[in-house]
């Protein structure tokens, strides 16, 4: 049999085989396949689990807003995101000293000489016990990452729109401080251009002889041409003879 006649055989037998694999039909399979994940709820991607509150989760992020003060869309999903990973670190407190107190009476039943912290030291020498706080301790330190990472995150983000705003103040404030200076220098010179009088008008005026103003509808005429000027006769010259 060729290699193309067996791809085509397992295509047709993993087609047939995936009829029987459809997945929860019922609505009560969906939502039970949809919450595998919430078997201990530190990696679950719902935040709020059913036996804690939704309360006090709205409060918690409502804390964050206050405390962090979004700026923009983006800040406000990393914001959320904060908070989420916030509540998943408190929640593994919670699990850590439950599971503590689980465990020691566990082992406190088990061997009633073992109480306190003797039973406290059997968590991490009992393999089957130990192997379990590992496994904790892995969804503790998950917890723990996810908090820093969003910190991180959202403080950078928030640096960096904060001085790009600073910057932009900045240069808005320069260019309105330089309109404002034109502005002025433009006024000054308006106002100089008004207070320097006419000097020609006023040289005409005061070069003008008050005796020689003229009455009212005095018609000048056009200057008459000079006289002629006649020869001088000179004194007589004797002649010799």
């Amino acid at each position: 049999m060729s290699a193309a006649a067996v791809t085509a055989t397992l295509a047709e037998r993993n087609a047939a085989n995936a009829q029987y694999s459809t997945g929860p039909v019922t609505a009560e399979g969906k939502n039970r396949s949809a919450r595998n994940s919430l078997r201990h709820g530190l990696t679950s991607r719902t935040v709020v689990l059913a036996h804690e509150s939704q309360e006090d989760y709205d409060e918690l992020t409502l804390a964050f807003e206050e405390q962090y003060q979004p700026g923009t869309a983006v800040e406000s999903h990393m914001l959320g995101r904060m908070a989420a990973c916030w509540w998943k670190l408190v929640r593994a407190d919670r699990v850590e000293a439950e599971f503590f107190a689980q465990r020691g009476t566990a082992i406190t039943d088990n061997d009633p000489s073992r109480t306190g912290d003797a039973a406290f030291i059997g968590i991490f020498c009992e393999s089957q016990e130990s192997r379990n706080y590992r496994l904790f301790l892995r969804y503790y330190t998950n917890a723990q990452k996810s908090w820093r990472t969003a910190l991180s995150e959202y403080t950078e983000t928030r640096r960096a729109r904060v001085e790009r705003q600073q910057e932009e103040d900045m240069l808005k404030a320069m260019l309105e401080a330089r309109a404002r200076k034109y502005a002025m220098e433009d006024q000054d010179r308006e106002q100089e251009c008004e207070e320097v009088p006419d000097t020609e008008e006023s040289e005409t005026e005061e070069d003008e002889d008050p005796a020689e103003q003229k009455p009212a509808g005095f018609v000048s005429h056009p200057a008459l041409p000079p006289e002629p000027q006649r020869p001088v006769p000179g004194p007589p010259t004797s002649k010799r003879y």
